[in-house]
């Protein structure tokens, strides 16, 4: 009996784990996502000496393509941080499972006359 709570127990700190690592993951994502967003602010600036108006489209295009680099990263981040997360409850369901199954199993082990009745 006692081996079967460290198994629960195991399972119980890899399900809080996942829980972090999806928090880690989100505020990664958040952060990641703007900075590469913020970075198509600073494209002009940093094209000053190219600023000609066949190349506008040029620098127009990239500052859009930095912008939606950001999106994407944020969005599967955030993808990210919900399939761990979702992992992190599929384990707890697993952990409250095998209690119920361990419950269950040594309540059926002890003797019909030790069974107390409620």
């Amino acid at each position: 009996m006692q081996r079967d709570n460290r198994s629960t127990t195991g399972m119980t700190v890899w399900s809080w784990v996942f829980y972090g690592l999806a928090l880690i993951v989100a505020v990664a994502a958040l952060l990641i996502g703007l900075s590469v967003g913020g970075a198509s602010a600073a494209v002009p600036a940093a094209a000053i000496g190219f600023q000609s108006p066949a190349l506008k489209p040029l620098w127009d295009a990239l500052v859009s393509a930095l912008q939606s680099l950001g999106w994407l990263v944020f969005v599967s981040g955030l993808v990210m941080s919900a399939l761990l997360l979702c992992g992190g409850l599929l384990l707890s369901y697993i952990v409250t499972l095998a209690r119920r199954v361990n419950q269950l199993e040594a309540a059926l082990a002890t003797p019909q006359s030790e069974r107390r009745e409620p």
